[in-house]
């Protein structure tokens, strides 16, 4: 088996690899701090005992529930889409 990789050099690596990695690190990073946020921030909704607080937080975990994960990054990668579009 003798296989070519010539094509393979640093340029290659550090314009398209190593960026995409960082940037995969980097979009990581903020999701999960924000993941973390945004759920101790509906979790302390809940706990309240406030009615304004309490139902709000409810209606939207108990939404969140019932959407199956592959139609939310469908609707992300739609509105994505929607708003590159109209930068152009």
């Amino acid at each position: 088996m003798n296989l070519d990789f010539s094509f393979y050099n640093w340029d290659l690596i550090s314009n398209f690899v190593l960026k995409g990695l960082y940037f995969s690190l980097m979009v990581t990073l903020v999701a999960t701090i924000g993941g973390v946020l945004f759920g101790t921030v509906l979790a302390l909704m809940r706990l309240s005992g406030r009615k304004w607080l309490d139902v709000p937080a409810t209606i939207y975990v108990n939404g969140m529930r019932s959407i199956p994960l592959v139609m939310v990054i469908l609707w992300f990668f739609q509105i994505g889409r929607a708003s590159c579009r109209e930068r152009v």
